[in-house]
């Protein structure tokens, strides 16, 4: 195993006259950033505040890397102020506002959890049309048994270095336009593609074991290669524990769903299975009916890397929106367990474990939690179709697929073809950047991708897109007309699913033609 690392950085004061302005950088600001920065400077100045504004955190290292953002005045920007409080300035910040006939609003402010931190709140304010966060440079101290910190106010150094990781731990000090690094190696560890924390990452990890997941996601988003010691600390079973204990499901939820919605999520869930926290993240719950696949991670991370090879060689991903290769990864994650079930509640009842650890390992929404089981129930019928044979599908039976999996039918497909396979491995270590798209299948595999594809044609041949949107041609108040002596309740909607499956098999046929078929078919009740 082959890392690109820096030595941790032991002494958190380096001296106070050592130069820490990166003058090889030169932000490309928008214009919303520069009136926003010129309206933080003239308030200083109005007030004669002597306050020094530094913007703080990801806006810096996003910024620095050039980093595409969709909507820039969608992102937060934080602001640290060295001698006042966030909300003070804020009513500063309004009183310009007003002054000089621009629009404001009132600010809100964040508690902190600890008691002794109250002074440290945060002022979250709109100003220009952006996001602001007014907080102070702070040092924190933490608990065993918590990851929330009690903050003091700090200096720029103790700020940076109580950061999670070097490379946000950057400032842009807005009073004279410059970079800051107090670290010294947070500029250096983006040129190098490095992701390390601040301070010894034992120590780093233990105290708030969320920054686990935060420096697997960062490593993923930028592709960058994670530090020897750090990967080191990621396997310790203290951090582990850590992990299980200290961390809030929602909060694992949160940090999954942003490793699963990026562009490619293979590293960050890679370096999960290889430093052993997968079954920590992805809890299965204790009252299993059928045991899970032997070795679960690897077989869950299999699929993931089928699924991009897929993508990337096989199916267009252009072809599907970000929600639908969201839903695709979830399923995908998730699709070795699609047949294991768990007894839940009082009642002891039958449930997909699937549902467990989205709903309530993840804390995923409801509706996606069904998308996905939806997903996983369409690929066990496409499955069941495949094993049938080509010239064996029935019209009838791959609407009713599809009108119960909706749009989502062609996840479904892929997330069949992909349990068929055999489970991608990775070649090496996931501690290093991904540089290509996963390889080309071996021919078995590429014999099962065919065989799938020529599934989806046939499928694509019946013309029964949009089918889950059909409705009967006919009400249930005009049926019952045309048959009068149909019994009221359940009847009608029998006669009604009927219909529709009528309509599937007959697509040439008009709305009379239907009249005249319910006639003839349920003449009983005429």
């Amino acid at each position: 195993m082959s890392f690109l690392a820096e030595p941790t950085l032991k002494k958190p004061a380096p001296p106070p006259n050592e130069d820490v302005v990166v003058d090889v950088v030169e932000l490309m600001l928008t214009e919303e950033e520069k009136r926003l920065f010129d309206l933080m400077r003239d308030v200083v100045r109005k007030n004669k505040l002597g306050t020094t504004l530094r913007v703080a955190g990801g806006w810096v290292r996003d910024k620095i890397l050039n980093f595409k953002m969709e909507d820039s005045k969608a992102v937060d920007i934080d602001i640290a102020l060295d001698n006042m409080l966030g909300c003070d300035f804020a009513i500063l910040v309004n009183r310009w506002l007003e002054e000089n006939g621009e629009e404001h609003h009132d600010f809100g402010v964040m508690h902190k959890n600890s008691e002794k931190s109250k002074h440290l709140e945060t002022a979250r304010v709109k100003v220009l049309g952006l996001s602001i966060d007014l907080v102070n440079l702070r040092t924190e101290t933490y608990t065993e048994d918590s990851r929330i910190p009690t903050a003091q106010i700090g200096t720029p150094l103790e700020d940076a270095l109580r950061r999670d990781l070097t490379i946000n731990s950057l400032f842009y000090n807005i009073n004279t336009g410059k970079i800051e690094d107090f670290t010294r190696v947070g500029y250096l560890h983006l040129q190098k593609r490095i992701i390390k924390t601040p301070l010894p990452p034992l120590t780093t990890l233990l105290d708030d074991p969320l920054r686990v997941l935060r420096a697997m996601r960062f490593a993923n988003r930028f592709n960058f290669n994670v530090d020897e010691e750090l990967y080191t600390a990621f396997c310790d079973p203290q951090v582990h524990q850590a992990l299980d204990e200290k961390v809030s499901r929602e909060r694992i939820g949160q940090e999954v769903d942003l490793m699963i919605s990026s562009d490619r999520p293979l590293q960050a869930i890679g370096l999960m299975c290889e430093v052993g926290i997968f079954h920590i993240v992805f809890r299965l719950p204790d009252t299993l009916l059928e045991l899970p696949p032997f070795d679960l991670r690897n077989a869950c991370l299999g699929c993931l890397i089928n699924l991009d090879s897929l993508i990337h060689h096989h199916f267009d991903g252009r072809q599907h929106t970000a929600a639908e290769l969201r839903l695709a990864r979830y399923a995908a994650i998730t699709a070795p367990l699609r047949n294991v079930r768990y007894e839940c509640g009082r009642r002891h009842r039958p449930t997909p474990v699937t549902r467990h650890v989205l709903q309530n390992e993840l804390r995923m929404n409801s509706k996606t939690v069904d998308s996905v089981y939806a997903v996983h129930e369409a690929s066990i019928e496409f499955q069941f179709l495949m094993h049938l044979g080509l010239n064996n599908i029935d019209r009838l039976r791959v609407a009713d697929i599809l009108r119960k999996v909706g749009p989502l039918w062609k996840l479904g497909m892929m997330t069949a073809l992909i349990t068929e396979m055999y489970p991608a491995k990775a070649s090496r270590t996931y501690a290093e950047a991904l540089d290509t798209i996963p390889d080309e299948f071996e021919r078995p595999e590429r014999m099962i991708v065919a065989n799938y594809k020529l599934l989806q044609n046939t499928i694509d041949s019946l013309k029964l897109e949009g089918v889950w949107d059909m409705k009967p041609y006919i009400k249930g108040e005009e049926i019952m007309q045309l048959l009068p002596k149909i019994p009221r309740g359940p009847r009608i909607g029998d006669v009604s699913d009927g219909l529709v499956q009528w309509q599937i098999q007959n697509p040439e046929k008009s709305v009379s033609e239907a009249r005249c078929w319910l006639v003839e078919t349920f003449a009983q009740y005429t």
